[in-house]
């Protein structure tokens, strides 16, 4: 059985991925808006915290995972906390340059090591979470394209350190606020590499490599 998978497979999950980044990200975008235009780091912090909790509220009320919902009010909780602690509206950043920049490092070896995430959410999306670690084709493939978003990631992580040891708040959040959209169109293309990579591999009658794609009946009748 060939490999079939496209991006078009997934086409309402990634729509999903792409309103619930929009609505995520407005915590973010409030509080870049208003501390650029008032100067008020009160009010752009409570801004942020009422942004968050409004996010919450949608996210409950459409059903979406509770986990979820909460790490965005104790992320933005966090965010908001070393911003007016610190007295300084550029640490509302802090905490995301921090996660980028111990994600990176871990990111890649991942990729090295054949345990690509976008391996892991291209399954996750297709249902399918654990088969594609038992071919060494999509392995190969998922790592090689996954340099496409790790590369972008790294570069936003190096513009995002700059422009943070320069204390540009504004061009910092407006940053972040582009770069979710980035984020998703490099997971888009890079799931096209792979499957380009992958191409039309039939594991079933490649010899050493798992049937990972086949069906168990078909996996056993062809080792007969």
């Amino acid at each position: 059985m060939a490999d079939r998978t496209t991006t078009s497979d997934a086409a309402p999950a990634l729509r999903e991925r792409l309103v619930v980044g929009a609505v995520s990200v407005s915590p973010m975008l409030t509080f870049t808006v208003l501390i650029s235009t008032t100067k008020s780091l009160t009010a752009a912090a409570c801004a942020a915290l009422i942004a968050a909790v409004a996010v919450s509220v949608w996210r409950v009320l459409t059903g979406r995972p509770t986990r979820t919902t909460v790490a965005v009010i104790a992320g933005v909780l966090l965010q908001v906390t070393f911003a007016t602690v610190s007295g300084d509206a550029v640490n509302f950043f802090l905490p995301r340059l921090a996660w980028m920049v111990l994600w990176s490092p871990v990111q890649l070896v991942l990729i090295l090591i054949g345990r690509a995430p976008l391996g892991w959410a291209v399954a996750r999306l297709r249902g399918q979470p654990r088969t594609w670690r038992q071919c060494s084709v999509r392995r190969r493939a998922y790592s090689l394209a996954s340099l496409l978003p790790w590369s972008l990631a790294t570069l936003e992580m190096v513009v995002a350190l700059w422009l943070y040891a320069h204390d540009q708040v504004a061009l910092l959040g407006g940053t972040e606020v582009v770069t979710n959209i980035v984020h998703l169109l490099a997971f888009v293309a890079a799931w096209r590499i792979a499957v380009r990579l992958i191409g039309t591999h039939d594991a079933p009658d490649q010899p050493g490599l798992c049937g990972c794609m086949a069906e168990p009946g078909e996996r056993f009748a062809g080792s007969r």
